[in-house]
């Protein structure tokens, strides 16, 4: 719940007229090349409003990569590398604007494009990999981290999964 704070406090001055400079101000119309923009310069909570963003990606980042190192049989490596890059693609737009000025259109960051390509990446990893299907995370929640020896039977009595503490109790009674 608090991880909500600053998110509504950002679309409340966004949305009053006056508190709005405290997250952009000084708006003009701007021409780069054969494109005319309008211009701003961004207020103290917008930078509180990006550090919070880019804290909030670096921790993502982070518990995906603890989960690839910590996943003992690598089941979901492809998906996980898939969202990690997603969520490293703006952050890399950025970058590449911030200290470089490189952009698609020149002038103008890229970030806007990277955040939609970023979204659909994941949206298209959640979709493809199912990883929304409530089976398979109570499969990751039960069978994987259980400690006791799990075997999991489909219809015809065939084992279809088995824990890593099963796996040692087989290898025991070869």
């Amino acid at each position: 719940m608090a991880l909500l704070i600053i998110p509504l406090v950002t679309v409340f001055l966004n949305l009053t007229s006056d508190y709005q400079n405290l997250f952009r101000y000084n708006y003009h119309i701007d021409t780069i090349g054969p494109l005319t923009v309008l211009d701003w310069t961004n207020g103290p909570w917008f930078w509180i409003y990006i550090d919070f963003t880019y804290a909030l990606g670096i921790a993502a980042l982070a518990l995906l990569m603890w989960s690839l190192r910590n996943n003992p049989e690598r089941r979901y490596r492809r998906q996980t590398m898939l969202i990690a890059a997603a969520i490293l693609l703006p952050f890399v737009a950025d970058m590449l604007f911030v200290f470089s000025r490189i952009s698609l259109i020149p002038g103008l960051s890229s970030n806007p494009s990277a955040n939609a390509l970023s979204g659909i990446i994941i949206t298209w990893a959640i979709f493809q990999y199912h990883l929304l299907d409530r089976g398979a995370i109570a499969r990751g929640v039960l069978v994987e981290t259980a400690k006791d020896p799990m075997i999991v039977f489909d219809n015809n009595d065939s084992i279809i999964d088995l824990n890593q503490a099963a796996r040692k109790n087989f290898d025991l009674w070869r």
